[in-house]
């Protein structure tokens, strides 16, 4: 495992976001966000090293609930001399917190990306699903679970590369006179 650094690039962004609040407070949508994008990096030898559409859209329903769609259109991503090219990434994330001491969360999404493997860089398949929640059990006991199953195949032989699964149980227990807070 390890990081990438990469100081000689150039980046530029475009966006553009509407919200919408509805008069009607008692109607089914409390409020709707769109956002429409762009990212373009270039390396400083003017060699393109990422460049994507998207969009994103956001509901806050009535009765706590709330809705994100996400869809990403990579037209090409550089990695060591590879280019994968026409990747797309479509992503829902939903939530709920039917009080201030709960809080549930999931969220799926599917794509196509980079294997960033130096030796043998390839586009694959990605799926990723999970679910993070948090329960204040007490105003000092706070549970977060959270569970995460990650799969990645070759696009072109569908051969499995990743394949796993993360569960996590965090326990916050406050032993001062203020509560724990995520």
């Amino acid at each position: 495992m390890g990081f990438v650094t990469q100081n000689s690039i150039r980046n530029m962004q475009l966006t553009h976001n509407y919200t919408y609040y509805p008069e009607d407070k008692k109607g089914l949508i409390q409020q709707l966000n769109v956002n429409l994008g762009s990212e373009l990096t270039f390396n400083y030898n003017s060699l393109r090293k990422y460049f994507d559409v998207f969009s994103n859209t956001f509901v806050q329903w009535k009765g706590n609930w709330r809705t994100s769609f996400n869809l990403i259109h990579i037209i090409n991503e550089e990695f060591v001399g590879f280019v994968g090219r026409n990747m797309t990434e479509v992503s829902m994330f939903n939530g709920y917190n039917p009080s201030e001491n709960i809080n549930l969360r999931a969220f799926v999404s599917l794509s196509e990306s980079i294997r960033y493997e130096e030796d043998d860089p390839s586009v694959g398949k990605a799926m990723f699903i999970g679910s993070f929640n948090n329960f204040q059990i007490t105003p000092k006991l706070l549970f977060t679970p959270s569970i995460r199953y990650s799969e990645c195949a070759l696009k072109k032989t569908t051969a499995c590369i990743l394949r796993g699964t993360l569960v996590v149980l965090i326990s916050i227990i406050s032993l001062t006179k203020t509560s724990p807070s995520v």
